[in-house]
């Protein structure tokens, strides 16, 4: 089997999936979490063995809610990683001065291949969140986040095609019908009635207009 991302990974390339797990409901969406890991361990031709990865997971875990970092590399081997979360009420959100590709097949897989999201997350200052325009000034999605928003009581998000992951909440907000995918720009940001950005392990995020800066 041919795998065109498989010839091109950088070397000690992992897959990552960050989950949420609260002692009084286990594992947030794991389903959908162990289906996209399968999904980009098909993708770059990683050894994927379900049943060695949901008995890991339940041995790193104690009574306290916490962020899970799972990660899998090319020889299969799992690594899990706690952390606390932190939360808070409402993300100050800017744009990024960097253009992703829409184009580019690494956006749609979450990899340790994200240099441009780290280095803008180390360079947030004052902020806790910037978004990103695609070539076409298209809304691609945070340094971790999806973005959402808000438009006459219905939520819109991004395309896949923009240069967007896949996110597990993204996913699931979508299969529940209270979403749909809208080629969105900035001016839309401006337009909404609310704007949010969201991920697995925080769940939908508020984010003030008058704290996205430009």
């Amino acid at each position: 089997m041919e795998s065109a991302l498989h010839k091109i990974a950088p070397k000690g390339l992992k897959i990552i999936e960050t989950l949420c797990f609260n002692p009084d409901e286990g594992f947030l969406r794991l389903s959908g979490h162990i289906d996209r890991l399968e999904q980009t361990c098909s993708k770059l031709l990683y050894p994927f063995d379900r049943g060695a990865i949901l008995m890991a997971l339940g041995e790193a875990v104690d009574d306290k809610l916490s962020r899970i970092r799972l990660t899998v590399n090319i020889d299969g081997k799992i690594d899990i990683k706690i952390g606390e979360i932190q939360n808070f009420d409402r993300w100050r959100v800017g744009i990024s001065d960097k253009v992703l590709s829409s184009k580019d097949p690494w956006l749609s897989i979450k990899t340790t291949n994200r240099i441009i999201y780290d280095t803008e997350r180390e360079n947030l200052k004052n902020l806790d969140e910037v978004l990103f325009l695609n070539e076409n000034k298209e809304v691609c999605e945070g340094t971790i986040t999806n973005v959402f928003l808000l438009v006459n009581n219905f939520l819109l998000t991004p395309p896949l095609h923009c240069g967007c992951l896949p996110g597990v909440l993204r996913q699931e907000i979508l299969s529940k019908g209270k979403a749909k995918e809208q080629v969105l720009f900035i001016d839309d940001l401006y337009l909404a009635d609310k704007i949010f950005v969201g991920n697995s392990l925080r769940g939908l995020i508020p984010v003030d207009l008058s704290l996205i800066h430009i």
